[in-house]
């Protein structure tokens, strides 16, 4: 179980980042956010590196969880999407872009749940696409992405396997996750969904490809997941309508885990190992908003104030609710 204080850490970080914004006391303005946007994709393909590299093949012991959590995660997705879209069409004044805004929440909340991270990476980069496309038949960027990273990630493994020191592997590690985020970026697609990809072919490589991976890539991953989480809160613009329905984003998030409780007795938080930092929940939460915004620009920047701020209260009440449940 994550310690509480873990919890307070990540649940400030978006705070600050709110507080530095444009929103509050203007320190982070868009120019000083321009300079510091390409950090993003980087960032996110780390953690989906990180996800990648714990994929594993379900055997029949595992197959039971793995359907169940892959259930409740969908089930989680499309309750989120309903309950924002029906909340959004009963506040007339708000202008937030319904679809988009229930695409992105629905596909973060599952990314947050114990579903299994390829899937809902998967799903995601669909919802992503579909956003930018207008449509959810959006599968050859889809296919583009896979198979660019597949080749930047063989290119990662023939420079993991040379022999050189571990400043310079960790140089090689670093151009590898640009390249990754950058081909991701340029086809508005998740940097996520490479990440994911890339990971899964180091896993397949063998164990030593997949421990120098992830030995480099956690060291690279807790600033960065850090900054995206300072962007976020920075990015947001907040106001009556966007707060009241993420206080709707919050609560069915709560019932989705609740219900996945009494279904299958599993808890909702995620237990992988592969991606272990306690900021690593937040980050997924709002992965899919932040490319959308990347992607689509800034017309869904309202999208992205709702999942952050939802995001946020949620994890206030995981954080408040934690302690009493781990002395239970």
């Amino acid at each position: 179980m994550r310690p509480a204080a873990d919890q307070v850490g990540a649940l400030s970080l978006v705070a600050v980042g709110a507080l530095l914004g444009s929103g509050g006391l203007g320190i982070l303005t868009p120019r000083v956010l321009e300079l510091i946007d390409p950090a993003v994709p980087l960032a996110l393909a780390a953690v989906g590196i990180l996800a990648g590299l714990d994929s594993t093949a379900f055997n029949r012991a595992q197959a039971r969880r793995g359907a169940a959590t892959s259930a409740g995660g969908l089930l989680t997705a499309v309750l989120v999407a309903t309950g924002l879209i029906a909340g959004a069409r009963m506040l007339p004044g708000a202008a937030v872009p319904v679809v988009a805004l229930a695409a992105v929440a629905g596909s973060g909340a599952m990314l947050a749940s114990a579903a299994p991270r390829p899937l809902a990476i998967t799903v995601a980069a669909i919802a992503v696409a579909g956003i930018r496309d207008g449509t959810v038949a959006s599968l050859p960027p889809i296919a583009y992405t896979a198979a660019i990273a597949a080749l930047m990630a063989l290119a990662g493994w023939l420079l993991m396997t040379s022999p050189t020191s571990p400043i310079e592997r960790r140089v090689f590690m670093v151009a590898t996750l640009l390249l990754i985020g950058g081909a991701s970026d340029y086809l508005a697609m998740p940097a996520l969904f490479g990440g994911l990809v890339a990971g899964i072919c180091w896993r397949r490589a063998g164990p030593g490809v997949r421990d120098t991976a992830y030995f480099d890539v956690t060291a690279l991953h807790q600033p960065l997941a850090a900054l995206l989480l300072l962007l976020a809160g920075a990015l947001a613009a907040f106001s009556l309508e966007v707060l009241a329905l993420a206080v709707a984003f919050a609560l069915l998030r709560l019932a989705g885990d609740a219900g996945l409780r009494l279904a299958t007795g599993l808890s909702p938080r995620p237990s992988s190992p592969g991606v272990t930092s306690p900021l690593s929940p937040l980050v997924l939460a709002l992965a899919p908003a932040l490319t959308a915004v990347r992607a689509v620009g800034a017309d869904l920047a309202p999208a992205l104030a709702v999942v952050v701020a939802g995001t946020f209260l949620y994890g206030l009440f995981q954080w408040a609710w934690m302690p009493r449940e781990a002395t239970a």
